[in-house]
């Protein structure tokens, strides 16, 4: 079998690691852009520059797609035309996988949610991989030698496009709002994508906002509230009360439900990084740390998890993935502190909404030292980090770099 691996992100190279060692009867092409890659490519690998790929892409039996290709790329089209299996690493990995999987998809929350659905499971004496667009690919499960009970898989509509066969036992959509619409030439589109998710399944189970439609043959949960002390949580909001009950409806429907476990649960879950996580205190403000936020819908998110948003200090920016960012007019309607905007989409924000703009977080950060006390410090950028950040996480770290050097640690 001829397989083309295209792309050199975190997820091909785990497929490649795998295939270095195993089906070591197929012929395998690493396709992909730049300098210098070929030196880390295992010997019996060929390596093709990505402008010479088209002929390649036509003539082999499956292309591994990365998630950040486009598959309508110009490069692929004779591939598509002579029916070239295209699929993503989910999928390449779900045909060597024999776990159950719980997968979960969403515009926002999901990876919050794949991440309590894992640590209750091992509260409740069960193994789960977690894995997916949270940053670890699931091929790497494959050259795992332990044992697992569930694949716990976060799936974001890019890798959704390139399943065929990829089926779990559970399927999860958080919600639908939209996003990442330079990819997408409508918001349908982007819809279609993520209810792909459940595409395969005949008499499972979906997870789901209230407001989404789904085929009937499936067992519908609709995600609502349920009956916990959620004053006791160390995650702010009723977004993440309703993460707390998705995954609670997922262990129950696996046959787990222990209300004193799930209290306890409730108590002692921290959050995850970047996902409107506290930071700490400096001169009496609290600083949250929602770097994730890439979207308007999840900067909205933030704010609501505040009771008082006189209280707020507001955080905007990032690279504007169009001219149009009249959606963020919306903010005009909270009654803010003051919004501090940074980056590409500095400028534009400050005419909008008179946000006060700066270049850097870094100078945010000097100017808050200096004239801001007693507020809650929300950084919800609603935007995406590439205009000076490799990815979200980087810019998350940088929030709390910043943070650190101003109580001077």
């Amino acid at each position: 079998m001829k397989i083309a691996v295209y792309g050199l992100g975190i997820s091909a190279r785990s497929v490649l690691k795998y295939l270095e060692n195993n089906e070591i009867e197929n012929d395998v092409y690493v396709v992909n852009r730049g300098n210098d890659w070929q030196a880390n490519i295992h010997k019996s690998f060929t390596c093709i520059e990505e402008k010479d790929a088209k002929n390649l892409f036509a003539s082999v039996d499956q292309i591994v797609i990365s998630p950040g290709i486009d598959v309508k790329k110009d490069v692929l089209k004779d591939a598509i035309k002579n029916n070239v299996e295209i699929i993503s690493e989910i999928e390449f990995a779900y045909r060597r996988c024999s776990y159950p999987i719980i997968a979960v998809t969403g515009s926002n929350g999901k990876t919050t949610t794949v991440t309590m659905i894992h640590e209750l499971l091992n509260s409740y004496g069960k193994k789960s991989f977690l894995c997916g667009n949270i940053g670890i690919p699931f091929s790497q499960v494959l050259l795992k030698k332990e044992k697992y009970d569930y694949i716990v898989l976060e799936m974001s509509s890019f890798q959704l496009e390139t399943i065929k066969k990829f089926n779990p036992l559970i399927s999860i959509i958080t919600n639908i709002t939209p996003n990442h619409m330079e990819r997408y030439d409508s918001f349908e589109d982007y819809e279609n994508a993520k209810h792909r998710i459940y595409m395969n399944q005949k008499d499972g189970v979906i997870v789901c906002d209230k407001k989404i439609s789904i085929k009937d043959n499936l067992k519908k949960i609709e995600i609502e509230k349920h009956d916990y002390d959620y004053t006791k949580s160390l995650v702010k909001g009723e977004h993440n009360s309703l993460n707390f009950s998705c995954a609670f409806d997922v262990l129950k429907e696996l046959g787990f439900y222990d209300r004193d476990i799930n209290q306890s649960f409730v108590n002692s879950f921290t959050g995850v990084n970047f996902r409107l996580k506290y930071t700490g205190v400096f001169n009496k403000n609290s600083f949250y740390n929602d770097a994730k936020s890439t979207n308007l819908n999840s900067t909205l998110t933030a704010i609501n998890a505040f009771e008082n948003q006189n209280d707020i200090v507001l955080i905007l920016g990032g690279k504007k993935r169009s001219d149009d960012i009249s959606e963020f007019d919306v903010l005009k309607k909270y009654t803010l502190d003051q919004i501090l905007c940074f980056g590409d989409a500095a400028a534009d924000l400050s005419n909008l909404l008179g946000a006060k703009p700066f270049e850097t977080l870094d100078q945010i950060f000097t100017y808050i030292s200096l004239n801001i006390t007693g507020k809650n410090i929300i950084f919800s950028p609603g935007f995406p980090s590439f205009d000076q950040y490799q990815n979200f996480e980087k810019r998350g770290e940088d929030f709390n770099r910043l943070f650190l050097a101003l109580i001077g640690n």
